[in-house]
């Protein structure tokens, strides 16, 4: 995590506490439904996760979204060989436990 957006999420979160900033960053609904798109809907490109969205994000916020993931690192991509100007998101290892914790917690939560 860069160390601006680090010191931007620990003013909000009031100090810097690993699971204050995670809640800071994934109360967020939009970023929680783009994990999702892209961890189980296999939506890589922000054309397939725009047309994926049932819930209508517009482009100006999933572009900015998509930024902010890729910059604290739990979203990365690389450049589509069809199409110079695509890009492909991939999950980082953190946003696959995210998105893990994320899957499980509707059983947890039943019990």
């Amino acid at each position: 995590m860069n160390q601006t957006l680090r010191i931007d999420i620990s003013s909000k979160a009031q100090s810097y506490c690993p699971i204050a900033a995670c809640a800071e960053v994934m109360a967020d609904r939009w970023s929680v439904l783009i994990l999702r798109d892209i961890a189980i809907c296999n939506k890589r490109t922000f054309g397939s996760i725009l047309a994926n969205s049932n819930e209508r994000i517009s482009n100006g916020v999933l572009a900015g979204r998509l930024k902010r993931l890729t910059d604290i690192g739990l979203l990365s991509f690389k450049g589509d060989p069809v199409h110079s100007q695509r890009k492909i998101y991939c999950l980082s290892p953190a946003a696959i436990a995210v998105s893990y914790t994320h899957l499980t917690l509707p059983t947890i939560c039943s019990v």
